[in-house]
């Protein structure tokens, strides 16, 4: 992956290479930057599906991580199933962040909170399917008593307010968590 500045992308000295030998298939953006350090998380692919890394920018000088790992497991490993991660959001104010996992092969997504070297955990199990609307005003919260309509959710996305705390899950629908 190469950093830089997108005005002087002509230069080519002003540019960086990291996470060299990874396949990275998506970068997701931290939109709250800590201490004037803006953050991108990137998701790995390939023989790295189901791992994440850092990547921090300070002054102008681009480092990142290894893989982010909890007593040297992936999510993957600590869930036990073949995963891939499709989001992860990074809050800075609480320095965790927040994986949305596909478990290979089902519909089946969860939520895992993840402390850097610390610990995974599992927070949440994202329905299989899209919940009813009974007052048909277009929302459901999602208190555990919701029915169920026979269409399956895809989520693509995850969202945190770092001020309320509420997720939201996007996708072929948007639930709020």
């Amino acid at each position: 992956m190469i950093t830089g500045i997108l005005s002087l992308m002509d230069v080519a000295k002003l540019w960086t290479r990291i996470l060299n030998n990874v396949c990275i298939k998506k970068l997701n953006p931290v939109f709250f930057v800590d201490n004037y350090t803006e953050y991108v998380i990137a998701l790995g692919g390939g023989w790295q599906e189901g791992e994440f890394f850092l990547i921090t920018v300070t002054d102008g000088i681009v480092n990142s991580t290894g893989p982010l790992r909890a007593e040297k497991q992936s999510v993957c490993q600590f869930l036990k199933v073949g995963c891939s991660i499709l989001w992860v959001v990074y809050s800075t104010n609480d320095d965790k962040f927040f994986l949305l996992v596909k478990e290979d092969g089902t519909d089946r997504h969860f939520i895992v909170e993840y402390r850097k070297d610390e610990y995974f955990m599992q927070i949440y199990e994202v329905p299989q399917f899209i919940p009813q609307d009974p007052s048909e005003r277009g929302f459901v919260m999602l208190l555990g008593k919701e029915a169920y309509s026979n269409k399956t959710l895809i989520p693509r996305g995850l969202a945190l307010n770092p001020f309320s705390k509420i997720f939201y899950i996007w996708g072929n629908a948007i639930l709020q968590r």
